[in-house]
């Protein structure tokens, strides 16, 4: 009997050694050799399972986006009311909470910028964005009149991937603890209350 595929398996793998590689090295700097390391593979392995880097870099845009989506809809599952399901979905992506990811985080502000270069990635990265911001005005709309709702959104996207940039790319000017902190208090002005 011939052994089952691990391909989605070997796909995760080198995906994850990327996404550990991207805080330090870039992703100018995650060599096929340092992504196969970091992932406890031959490099031959990575060639055999993706094309090119760029592909492994989509790989693991799409898992960060995976790992944001589960965090989401594990806080919004124990969120009870509109208001506590809205701040479950800040606290998801600015890492509040002991399943925090810094590592993940500084990935996805990587994943941005080579967005900003190549098309596949962008299409990732914007599709995840588009989505986003669709699951959030369904948490602002009980919240705001209409016309805002739009509005609210895109700020808010735009202040949490400001801080992923700000957070990563300089180091210190977000301490940490207040990312999710400043967010809240201009989230809870928007909606009206603390």
């Amino acid at each position: 009997m011939p052994r089952p595929s691990n391909t989605d398996q070997r796909r995760a793998q080198i995906a994850r050694g990327l996404v550990r590689l991207l805080p330090e090295k870039g992703y100018a700097g995650a060599s096929i050799g340092a992504i196969a390391r970091e992932a406890g593979l031959a490099p031959g392995l990575v060639h055999y399972h993706f094309a090119d880097k760029r592909s492994i870099l989509v790989a693991a845009a799409e898992a960060l986006a995976g790992r944001l989506r589960e965090r989401f809809d594990a806080r919004v599952e124990a969120a009870k009311g509109d208001r506590a399901r809205l701040f479950a979905w800040l606290d998801a992506h600015l890492e509040a909470g002991g399943d925090a990811d810094v590592e993940a985080v500084a990935a996805w502000a990587a994943v941005g910028a080579e967005a900003q270069r190549h098309p596949d990635v962008r299409e990732v990265y914007a599709g995840f964005l588009a989505e986003d911001r669709a699951r959030l005005e369904g948490l602002l709309g009980p919240l705001l009149p209409a016309a805002s709702v739009g509005p609210v959104a895109v700020a808010m996207i735009a202040l949490v991937e400001g801080f992923f940039r700000v957070g990563t790319g300089a180091p210190g000017h977000v301490p940490p603890g207040t990312a999710s902190a400043a967010a809240r208090t201009l989230l809870a002005a928007a909606i009206g209350g603390s």
